[in-house]
């Protein structure tokens, strides 16, 4: 017997999906950013309209209506880990939205990309479980074609330097052992995370234009790791214009 996560079951409907949450019914806004910059969220939303709040086991999660270059914006936290963030797009998705940045940290895995790297994920090594009730085991996570060249753009304009590369999206961040990393920098990939194959997945599955955007934060060089900027303060200034890349980047989807 083949293991159930390969399983794979396109019905669009399942028994609860998100438009069982309450959702409001409320003009669609159709841009969003998605992040796990908690202090950036704080003071983006400092002036915003609260419009919906998710409510897992584990926390609840705000999204915001908020206005960035007089264009409404819809920001939500996006949650760790691939379960939680799929989930929390699925209720973005299911409120009108279809054009979404996501932006985050990420470890490094290659010499090549130090802290502070910006990296744009052209694929994701779909190494966790959420991405195959979304997609055939056998198709790659990818992101959408149409925010992946808005972003690049956004980046260009800005005088950003960045790299595209594969990423690896793992469930197990205490299990990156070095054939794994050594198999993963084979395959392309610069970054590891935990989300990136999930959201590519569940974007495809529901037909909406999703990229995403990574800084390097910590770094598996040479069979170490370097905790690099987790272990001191946030670097606030990177993650607040970073957060202001995406957000244009996503207004900029077509």
């Amino acid at each position: 017997m083949q293991p159930p996560i390969l399983d794979f079951d396109p019905d669009p409907n399942a028994i609860i999906g998100p438009s069982e949450l309450g959702i409001p019914d409320r003009p669609p806004v159709k841009h969003a950013v998605m992040t796990w910059f908690q202090e950036v969220l704080d003071d983006v939303t400092r002036d915003g309209e609260l419009v919906f709040t998710v409510g897992w086991e584990d926390s609840k999660y705000d999204i915001y209506e908020i206005e960035y270059d007089e264009q409404p914006l819809l920001v939500v936290q996006a949650g760790v880990g691939a379960p939680i963030a799929a989930s929390n797009l699925e209720v973005l998705i299911e409120m009108g939205v279809e054009k979404v940045v996501a932006v985050g940290s990420s470890g490094g895995l290659h010499g090549t990309v130090g802290p502070g790297t910006v990296v744009l994920p052209i694929e994701a090594i779909r190494d966790e479980g959420t991405s195959y009730h979304y997609m055939r085991p056998e198709l790659p996570a990818k992101p959408g074609v149409k925010a992946l060249e808005a972003l690049v753009q956004t980046l260009r304009k800005r005088g950003v330097i960045h790299t595209k590369a594969a990423t690896w999206t793992t469930d197990a961040i205490l299990r990156e052992t070095r054939a794994q990393v050594a198999r993963r920098i084979g395959q392309g990939c610069l970054t590891v995370e935990m989300e990136a194959a999930a959201l590519f997945a569940v974007a495809d599955f529901r037909g909406i234009e999703l990229a995403q955007m990574l800084y390097v934060a910590d770094t598996l060089h040479d069979d170490e790791w370097d905790p690099g900027s987790l272990t001191v303060q946030p670097l606030n200034n990177l993650r607040r214009r970073l957060f202001g890349l995406a957000a244009e980047a996503a207004l900029a989807i077509p």
